[in-house]
């Protein structure tokens, strides 16, 4: 495969383009996991994808990426069990950029800039100039929000239906600012925090349209190899929420924890032997756990 892909480059590049190239990369996992305390199972899975870039003669750069995943696959992130995937390419979509200026194409692919667990919009416009950032998407499945086929066919009818977002930061002497909303109902996030040495603390509070207003409250502290985090949300339905985690790295092993008012909790850890190879392994209060190797080509 690096044979094709290399000859793919060498030919692209003498048909005039001023720089052309094809990377790859490739990931593979093994182990035994379960979801919510349901039986264990074997997991094997693999993750391919191709990059794609070239740049005009004059700067303008280009570009399109692709991706695969085949196998068994459990997602240690999540302590799910995601099943069969079906070994066929995806396709991740087509940019344009040029200077600070980029424009992303991928129907029904692009995250919410407000809230990235809805996944249906089409373009995405993104602008950044010394500490100024701005970006956008656009659903245009849709001319109105209230009616959007793509997010109530991947999320359900009670999905955010955004057909809009947006998002604005700031970022200079350690101070980060960050507006970021969409026009479902008038939903809208402001975030600042502060940065010194090894202490970052912040505050957020969110506008939703559904009337759930949320403030929160959040830090962070690392010395050494140990990182320290905490953080709080008032205003969510049942009352406050509350979340505090630690992680302890030291040379090739990283063990992580969390624990929040519920009194849910999970644990995980990874030792990386070198080259790409890592054991991993996890727990969590709900029963699920996981076992096994990453590999990273």
């Amino acid at each position: 495969m690096k044979k094709i892909l290399f000859a793919t480059t060498a030919l692209v590049a003498s048909a005039g383009i001023a720089s052309a190239d094809i990377s790859y990369s490739g990931s593979a996992s093994a182990g035994v996991g379960s979801q919510a305390g349901a039986k264990a199972v074997a997991y094997n899975f693999a993750d391919f994808g191709v990059a794609m870039s070239a740049e005009a003669s004059n700067g303008l750069k280009f570009g399109a990426n692709v991706s695969m995943t085949i196998g068994e696959k459990y997602d240690i992130g999540d302590f799910e069990v995601d099943g069969t995937q079906a070994g066929t390419f995806d396709f991740d979509g087509i940019f344009v950029e040029f200077g600070g200026s980029k424009l992303t194409i991928d129907q029904g692919a692009i995250d919410n800039l407000y809230d990235g667990d809805f996944t249906s919009h089409d373009l995405m416009f993104e602008q950044s100039t010394g500490s100024f950032s701005v970006a956008m998407t656009v659903d245009a499945a849709v001319s109105t929000p209230s009616a959007d086929a793509d997010e109530i066919a991947q999320n359900g009818a009670a999905a955010n239906s955004a057909q809009f977002s947006f998002k604005v930061g700031y970022a200079a002497n350690g101070i980060a600012l960050t507006l970021k909303g969409d026009n479902n109902n008038g939903n809208l996030n402001a975030d600042v925090n502060y940065t010194t040495g090894a202490l970052k603390v912040g505050a957020a509070m969110d506008q939703q349209g559904n009337g759930n207003d949320e403030t929160k409250v959040y830090g962070e502290y690392t010395t050494g190899g140990v990182k320290m985090t905490a953080s709080a949300v008032t205003g969510k339905v049942g009352g406050l929420d509350w979340d505090l985690g630690a992680t302890y790295t030291m040379n090739s092993m990283s063990v992580s924890a969390s624990f929040d008012e519920a009194s849910a909790w999970d644990l995980a850890g990874t030792y990386d032997f070198g080259g790409g190879l890592s054991a991993v392994a996890g727990a969590k209060s709900d029963n699920s756990f996981y076992a096994g190797l990453t590999m990273k080509f």
